[in-house]
């Protein structure tokens, strides 16, 4: 029997965690409940709900308001552990992560990582791999979803995070 082992990801000094404030993250009462729909043109969707205070902040009425976020040229994500209770175990924890948070990670050590895995690529060119590649993290109640991408946009929608990544992607069928 065979012993795989995982060298955990390693942080470096200039990795710098920038707090997002123009994205909504409080849990419902019920939980924020995010899902992710990811295609194979680099687009993410990551919807969750979002509580009735930053419901009443982003001026929705209803009592199931969704947060909408958009990812493009999303290059890599990761979704699942560790939840609030175990975020201290995260590799950023030192540097200021806290739970029910967003974050942007500049000088992400995690995108400097990606790009010596690229060295092998033949037609390697470093200024193009590294060029608009951003860090971004969610730390939700129950899990941490984090993402290299250009961009983001964030809408506020009424439903459940499944009826609205349905609808958004009907929409973007047609």
């Amino acid at each position: 029997m065979s012993i795989i082992q995982i060298k955990n990801h390693e942080i470096d000094k200039k990795d710098k965690l920038i707090q997002i404030d123009d994205i909504r993250l409080e849990s419902a009462a019920r939980g924020d409940v995010p899902l992710l729909f990811s295609d194979d043109s680099f687009n993410l969707f990551l919807a969750y709900y979002l509580s009735p205070r930053a419901a009443e902040i982003v001026k929705k009425t209803t009592k199931d308001v969704i947060a909408f976020v958009t990812f493009t040229r999303c290059y890599i994500h990761i979704f699942g552990a560790p939840n609030d209770e175990a975020l201290g175990g995260h590799f950023l924890a030192a540097k200021g992560l806290k739970p029910w948070s967003i974050f942007e990670v500049q000088n992400s050590s995690w995108i400097q990582e990606l790009e010596k895995k690229n060295l092998i690529h033949p037609y390697r060119d470093k200024k193009r791999f590294m060029k608009n590649k951003r860090h971004f993290i969610f730390c939700f109640k129950d899990c941490t979803f984090e993402c290299i991408a250009e961009n983001y946009k964030v809408e506020n929608e009424c439903g459940s995070p499944f009826s609205i990544i349905q609808q958004k992607m009907t929409k973007n069928k047609t």
